[in-house]
Formats: C-alpha cells, sequence, structure tokens
C-alpha cells in the first residue's frame, strides 16, 4: 500500500531525547511552518524511565483492542483503523507516543502526573473506552483533522486503567494535535472532565495543564529577539555586555 503524507513533514523529528532525573520531567513539543506551507512537528523527551521506543506503521484498517477499566487488553473499545499511521511504537505494543496518519494530522502525548484524572465508565460504557496510553492510535486512526477530533473524540471514554509496564499505575498524560490546516488543540482530561482547548501557540509543555501555561506565558512579555539597546537612567548610560539581552528572565531548566 502506497502512502501518501501530504502538506506535512515528518512527525517523527525527535528534537532532544534524554534521560533526567525526575525532576526535570520537562518534555515540550511544537509544530512550525515553512514557507511553503507544510509543516514540522517536532517535541523534546527528558524522561527519568527508559522507553523503548521503535518506529512503527499501520496500515488501514489495522485492528486495535481498547483496554477497560479493568486494564484487560480487549475489555474496553475495538476498532479497525480508518487511517494509516505511522510513529513511535512504545513496548512493542500498540501504543504510539508520537505519530502522523496519512492525512497529516499528527502530535502526541506528554506528561500530566498531577492534574490527570480519566473517566469511569461502567457497563456499556465501558465497552466504549479506551486506556489513557491508546488515545494517540484512537485518534490519529481515525480523525483526519482538528475539527473532526472536536466533533469525534467525545462520543468514547478514556478511562483510568493501569499499565503494567508503567510501575502498574496510570500513565497520565494530556495530548497535543496539529493538522495540515495549521490548527491545534490540546486535550486533557481533568477531574474527570474532558476539556479541548485551542491551541494558537502551537506548543505544550508538561504539568501543569494547558490553561495555565496560557497565562503563564503573560509573565513574559518582556522577552524579545531583539537585544535591548543602550538605556539612559538617571543620566548615566548603560549597555548590554553581551547578545542575547532580549532573553533576560527567560525560564531555564536544569537537568
Amino acid at each position: 500500500m502506497k502512502i501518501k503524507f501530504t502538506k506535512a513533514l515528518s512527525t517523527l523529528l525527535i528534537a532532544t531525547f534524554a534521560i533526567a532525573p525526575a525532576i526535570s520531567n520537562a518534555c515540550t513539543s511544537f509544530v512550525l511552518k515553512n514557507k511553503d506551507g507544510s509543516l514540522v512537528y517536532a517535541r523534546t523527551i527528558e524522561f527519568a524511565m527508559e522507553l523503548p521506543m521503535k518506529i512503527a506503521l499501520y496500515p488501514r484498517n489495522h485492528q486495535f483492542k481498547g483496554t477497560g477499566p479493568d486494564g484487560v487488553a480487549g475489555s474496553g473499545l475495538a476498532w479497525n483503523g480508518k487511517y494509516a499511521l505511522i510513529g513511535l511504537n512504545a513496548y512493542d505494543l500498540d501504543l504510539i507516543g508520537d505519530g502522523m496518519n496519512e492525512k497529516g494530522l499528527m502530535g502526541g502525548m506528554q506528561y500530566l502526573p498531577v492534574a490527570s484524572e480519566y473517566q469511569d465508565p461502567t457497563g456499556a460504557d465501558a465497552k466504549n473506552s479506551i486506556a489513557s496510553y491508546q488515545v494517540v492510535n484512537y485518534i490519529l486512526s481515525n480523525f483526519a483533522t482538528v475539527d473532526e477530533i472536536k466533533a469525534g473524540l467525545n462520543k468514547i471514554f478514556v478511562n483510568n486503567s493501569k499499565f503494567d509496564k508503567w510501575n502498574n499505575e496510570i500513565v497520565k498524560m494530556h495530548f497535543s494535535l496539529h493538522d495540515t490546516n495549521g490548527k491545534s488543540i490540546i486535550i486533557e482530561y481533568v477531574k474527570g472532565q474532558f476539556n479541548i482547548y485551542d491551541n494558537p501557540m502551537g506548543a505544550m509543555a508538561n504539568e501543569p495543564p494547558f490553561d495555565w501555561q496560557m497565562i503563564n506565558l503573560t509573565n513574559y512579555l518582556n522577552l524579545s529577539p531583539v537585544d535591548i539597546g543602550t538605556r539612559t537612567i538617571g543620566g548615566l548610560n548603560f549597555t548590554p555586555r553581551s547578545a542575547g539581552s532580549g532573553m533576560h528572565g527567560l525560564p531555564q531548566a536544569t537537568l
């Protein structure tokens, strides 16, 4: 099968891969737009545990088995993928952390260990649910655009099932998605509520949730790619000692 990825460059550009102390779980993702309209999705990975990953290709009509609230693969929603997708596969399972489908929809998951709390479906709803670590699979195999995600993702549940390869804990993530129309969204489950945010910046970090991240940006309105010129204060001239003075105040991560 020939797959044509249009107007988007590979989502598998990993800007940085580092195994860092747990205190530095500060992954960042972003999307860049080229002059020709094509997009590049990239991210960093700084994490405290090894994440064995391989590049994997899933064809159209691939059969996915959703994990229900009991943590058993196949006890949740089963679906056949509508679109082919390529991505970084973890633990040799149907678990895509970051990827892109044949329609150019791309994105992935990032750590949200404090705020994440998924849904608690029961009965028939439990059969219509998937585990948190299957959200990227579901989105990329079923939707072509951000608008389709907004219209369709709320028709299923995302449960709090635990993952044995994740220290038998809930995989707590939020999700960043971008389409070839230039639209970006963030998906989060906080206090059991399903939230979708438009993401005009195209970037996302880990914890805290995205609404806080947008508010926090106002703390850095002074930042500029242009160096600060000479300033006169009290009749005295003060000149920056080196380049990059416009970036003073930029927060720094310590690895």
